[in-house]
């Protein structure tokens, strides 16, 4: 586990989500890597106003964001990906789908 981190997110403007932790393992010769940033609720709707993300990447590019700011909420699964020591850039295509694509960072 490392830190702090923290992230952005595009449909967020303006938004930095932080503070939070990196997670990294291996499982059968696959890497795994968590972010949680910000404060998780309860509230699966709204996240209580909270600011909350998770990353969760399976391998090179197997991932899912989730996003809550001001209690809005936004997820999507992951388009790209491309690393840089500890950090990272990604594309992440909106769940449902039609609702567009968002851009973001991070770094652990």
């Amino acid at each position: 586990m490392c830190g702090p981190a923290r992230a952005t997110l595009s449909v967020f403007p303006g938004a930095t989500f932080k503070p939070g932790t990196c997670q990294s393992s291996t499982a059968d010769g696959q890497k795994f890597l968590t972010l949680q940033l910000g404060e998780q609720t309860t509230n699966p709707t709204t996240n209580n106003g909270k600011a909350y993300l998770q990353l969760m990447l399976a391998g090179a590019s197997n991932g899912h964001v989730t996003a809550f700011w001001k209690g809005k909420h936004w997820a999507g699964t992951l388009v790209s990906i491309k690393h840089k020591g500890k950090s990272a850039t990604f594309v992440v295509k909106a769940d449902p789908p039609g609702k567009g694509k968002a851009t973001g960072s991070y770094t652990c």
